[in-house]
Parts: C-alpha cells; structure tokens; sequence
C-alpha cells in the first residue's frame, strides 16, 4: 500500500492526514508538536517507511520558529538583463524597517528573452561562475535571488539561471525567484524578493531540521515543499523554498478575488505581525494611500502586499476599512484571530471565517494539490483533474462545518498550466467563496 502525509501548522497546532494512492483519506489526526503526528500517522502506514510515497510540509509548519526575528545574515540579489549593469530605475523599498537590515550583494549578468519567449540574449555563463565562486567563498551568504525583466511573464528567464548555479555552485544555498511573485512591476517585485529573501535566510535551518525529525518516519520518500502561491517543489531540487510574504518580514497581504455577479468585489485581510516595532501614525498613513488608491483599480484578479502597513499602533487599518466599507460594493472577509486585537472592525460588518487545519493538510498530502489557505475567500488549487471535484467538496464541507454563512461556493476558474518542475500534467483551479456575514 503507498501512502502519502500531509502536514500543516495552525494556531499552535499540528496537523496530519493520510491518503492512499487514489487520494482518499485514510485517516487524520492532530497535536501539539510535529513528532507527535508523525507517530500517530506512523502506527496507520504500518510502521514501514518504505510504504510512504512521498510527504508534503506546509511552511505554516514551520512559521513559528522565525516569526520573530530582526537579525538577518547576507543575501545575494542577482539582476538579469540586456546589459551588465541594467535596472536603471530608481528602486524603492517597501518593505522593512526591522531593527537590523541584511548586507545585500548584487550582481548583473547578460541574458534576454523577448516578449515572445525566445532567447534574444544568451546567458553569460561566465559570469555566474564568478558568483559561483564569490558564493563558494562567503560561506555567510545564506540566500540568493533572482530578478529578471519580463521574469513575471516568462519563469523560465530566471529557472535557468537557478538551474546553472545549482550545477556550478559547490555551496546548496537556498534560491528565491521574483516570478514567484503576483505583480507585474518590477520595482514591487524587486523589494518583495528581497523580503522573501530576508525570511529565506533564516528559514533554512529550521526547514532542515523538521526534514530530519520526519525522516525516519518516510524512509527515502520524497518531501514536497509547499511555496507561498501555492505551488509544489519538490525539495531535492531545491530551486525555490517555501516563502511566505506574512511571516517574520512583518509584511501583510490585500488580496482581490475574481470579480463575480453576486459580490463586486470581495477583499480579504490576512494575519498581522507588529513584532519588529509600530509605526507612527505619520509614516503609515502614505502607505495607507498607496495600498487604498490600489484597491481602488478595476480589476479580475489581483494581489498587492504592503510591509508593516498593519500594527497595533497605527490608525491606518480601521480608516482603509472604513474607506473600503464605505465604498458599498465590498464585504471584507478578515481571519477571525485579527478580531481581538482591532475590536472596532466588527461594526464594518466584516465576516470572520476561518478553515480547518485539515485542509491545508489535506492540501499538502494529495500533490500536486495545494489549497491556499493563507488568504480565505478564494482558494487555489493545482492537481490532477479527477481529484479536483472532491478537493471542491471538501472545502465546502470544511466551511459549513465552521458555521459560516455561506451563499455558495463554486469554481470559477480552470486553467491548464505547464509546470516544469513536476513530471506530471497539472490543472489549476480557483475557488471564489461568495458569502454573507453570519456567525462562525
């Protein structure tokens, strides 16, 4: 029998699920730490190591180990472009104003593909083998980026890079890409890869240290990395970590879901860190405009991400959902654990939900399936297409036994997309949740 685990973390507590080799679950269970799923699911499969097909770790897992740092090490940021010494923009920085910023080293290197995916430009080989080697020799450099322009458009134009510094380079640092990113300017994706970047840098550590506690348990099945889109990777490959924009980066996501007929538009809030430190009510209140005069952008589908903008100190997150309450074509859906830090909200009619731990288990054991869980209101799921009916099912069951008052659920989209690091065809499709405030 082969068997496939899933494993997430939420709100302290561990989940784990079991499916067969037909995606069904076969069990499922909880607990306060990592170790104690995984002998609870080990008694299921037997016992035997070899019996498990491969393991999928959410990096909610993981997220607490590095939820508060403000130390980072170096970091490596290579550009790719037409020239050496391309980006001439002026490039600002959103994100971050930790305690203590990371010694960024950044690199240019020629290399081109055009807007009809072709190579204009070949690589320059040469020159990532001299990073290569400034890599092999700073050994404190613990995470590398890559940007390349029209990256957002074409993955492959920062893939090959990765891909070239993971056959040359000696050193296995972890690599971040900025296509992994949901925005089309080059100026917001430079400074979320670098945020991504700062979190990369820590997370290492921990993510091989719950790789070797679960070892034992999964023999030499392969363990899935579970990225912040949602997406798969396999860990042996190890191009992309997991990255989270939420996490110890103190950055706070405001996402739009697909426009529908029911709700114009459906906006959703996600957790807040203010660990790092508040900011006055002077400093956030241009960011609270950048991020409104954003939302007010007609659009299907969008996602925009802004550091530090929600604190505890700052007047900035009840006057943006005022302002969006006000605009009487929304209904704001916020994590239910935000409620008791901004009281108020509650009177903005805003609609707390939040789904079961099990199924981001559930998303991380059936790759490449992957519910999103990290925004609620529209989920993405990417995975085979006779398993993504029952993936549906299960997330409808999951809200309505939270109670939510949910008018319907339903897929809106379905898009089949090439996925070059699985060896397998995928589909992806998102679930826009069209619901009414109503008790959870």
């Amino acid at each position: 029998m082969v068997y496939r685990i899933g494993l997430e973390e939420q709100s302290g507590t561990f989940f784990g699920v079991v499916v067969d080799k037909r995606d069904s679950v076969i069990f499922k269970t909880s607990g306060r730490n990592v170790e104690e799923v995984i002998k609870k699911i080990s008694v299921t499969v037997q016992g035997s190591p070899e019996s498990v097909d491969y393991i999928g770790i959410s990096t909610d897992a993981i997220n607490r180990a590095f939820s508060n740092l403000t130390i980072f090490p170096p970091i490596a940021l290579i550009r790719i472009g037409a020239s050496n010494n391309n980006f001439s923009y002026k490039s600002e920085n959103y994100n971050f104003r930790s305690r203590k910023e990371p010694v960024i080293h950044t690199f240019f290197v020629r290399g081109m593909i055009n807007l009809t995916g072709e190579d204009d430009i070949p690589l320059d080989i040469s020159k990532v083998r001299d990073i290569c080697e400034f890599l092999n020799d700073n050994k404190k450099i613990k995470a590398i980026g890559i940007l390349g322009l029209f990256s957002n458009f074409f993955p492959r134009h920062e893939e090959r890079v990765a891909r070239e510094l993971r056959k040359i380079c000696k050193r296995k640092v972890p690599i971040c890409l900025s296509s992994d990113i949901s925005h089309r300017s080059l100026v917001y994706r430079e400074g979320f890869l670098v945020s991504n970047l700062k979190l990369l840098s820590r997370i290492s550590p921990h993510l091989i240290r719950l790789s070797d506690k679960i070892r034992p348990y999964i023999g030499n099945a392969d363990i899935f990395l579970l990225k912040f889109d949602g997406s798969l990777i396999p860990s042996k490959l190890a191009v992309n970590y997991p990255v989270l924009l939420r996490d110890a980066t103190q950055v706070s996501k405001i996402v739009g879901a697909t426009t529908s007929t029911k709700i114009k538009n459906i906006y959703m809030l996600t957790q807040v860190y203010s660990k790092v430190g508040a900011m006055s009510t002077n400093e956030s209140r241009p960011i609270v405009k950048r991020v409104w005069d954003s939302l007010r952008i007609e659009s299907d589908s969008f996602t925009y991400s802004v550091s530090r903008l929600l604190n505890d100190n700052s007047s900035g997150i009840y006057a943006m959902l005022e302002n969006i309450h006000k605009n009487g074509k929304s209904t704001i859906i916020m994590d239910k654990r935000l409620l008791g830090r901004f009281p108020k909200v509650e009177r903005l009619g805003i609609f707390p939900m939040q789904l079961d731990g099990y199924l981001g288990a559930l998303g991380a054991a059936t790759a490449p399936i992957r519910s999103t869980t990290d925004f609620l209101g529209s989920i993405q799921f990417q995975g085979r297409k006779e398993v993504l009916e029952r993936v549906k099912n299960v997330a409808e069951e999951k809200i309505v036994e939270k109670g939510a008052s949910v008018s319907s659920i339903k897929v809106v989209q379905v898009d089949e997309i090439p996925v070059s690091y699985l060896p397998w065809d995928t589909l992806r499709i998102r679930i826009t949740l069209e619901g009414k405030p109503g008790k959870t």
